[in-house]
């Protein structure tokens, strides 16, 4: 069985911290290279860049960038969920106990107010559960698919401009040549190397398909 790590809270901070200056340099990165993502986007006929644009970010900076595969997470950190509404609750339980005049008026129990604060405690308590590391290990490609697959769905989401399927692969296959990625910038006449890459990202798109 596979081990679940837990981020330790003395860490939280040093990753939330790296989070935003990766999403920094991605801005920044993303307006440096405005003219040739655009010029992509217009070339296969997208309707919006965003996608393309976080995918060329991955494969320039690879690991660097790959600390974004935890925006799940970082979301979490950043906005808390809606079980504050716990502590509105207690808030709320609170002025009744410290208003007994309140609650005598209201013909409320105090004996049940306490048990409905107890009550809710628990579920604080119950609620309360560490962060989980979505991954044991992280890889510069675990990103850059993800960003891909996204790409892949919008293209072929995408009804007007239509993107033929194999335009699609044509398209990702030129951003992992462009930025040399695992080898995609081959520019010899080997047919087998040549056709490996075509399959290889053909499976990567039949994938995330598969995932919507």
């Amino acid at each position: 069985m596979r081990k679940i790590k837990t981020i330790d809270t003395a860490k939280i901070e040093e990753i939330k911290t790296l989070y935003k200056q990766v999403l920094n340099k991605r801005d920044a990165y993303i307006k440096e290279d405005a003219v040739y993502i655009e010029n992509k986007r217009k070339k296969v006929g997208l309707l919006s860049s965003n996608n393309l644009a976080e995918l060329c970010f991955s494969l320039k900076f690879k690991m660097e960038a790959s600390i974004l595969i935890f925006n799940d997470i970082i979301d979490d950190i950043l906005n808390p969920s809606p079980k504050d509404q716990f502590f509105d609750d207690m808030e709320l339980l609170e002025k009744l106990l410290k208003n007994p005049a309140i609650t005598q008026r209201l013909n409320i129990d105090p004996s049940l107010l306490l048990k409905v604060t107890q009550d809710i405690l628990d579920e604080i308590r119950n609620s309360i559960v560490p962060i989980t590391m979505p991954y044991n290990k992280r890889t510069d490609s675990m990103y850059i698919n993800k960003c891909a697959a996204k790409l892949f769905l919008e293209m072929d989401n995408q009804e007007e401009p239509n993107i033929r399927p194999t335009d699609q692969i044509d398209f990702v296959l030129s951003l992992y040549s462009r930025f040399k990625y695992h080898g995609y910038n081959y520019h010899g006449d080997n047919v087998d190397i040549i056709f490996a890459h075509f399959k290889a990202v053909e499976q990567q798109r039949l994938r995330a398909l598969k995932s919507q």
